[in-house]
């Protein structure tokens, strides 16, 4: 994905320093769409599980903080 992000911007640089700036712009246009095409698979896979990664992190850190071990020895020893 990284070397797809390179030729992206290759790809208009090189258009835009051989063939103008409004080629460039027409080339830019083509090459970010194309590139969100092919990273769109990768994209919605990492957004459905950033939800569930978030909440685990959080979870575990509010079940490790101090405060709840505290509240926890306190439990266990009532």
């Amino acid at each position: 994905m990284n070397n797809l992000g390179k030729q992206t911007v290759k790809r208009t640089i090189n258009s835009t320093t051989n063939k103008g700036i409004k080629s460039g712009f027409k080339e830019a246009g083509k090459a970010f769409a194309y590139y969100g095409k092919n990273t769109a698979k990768y994209y919605r896979a990492f957004a459905a599980g950033l939800h569930r990664d978030v909440l685990y992190i959080v979870g575990e850190a509010v079940a490790s903080s101090d405060y709840m071990k505290y509240k926890y020895r306190r439990l266990a020893n009532w």
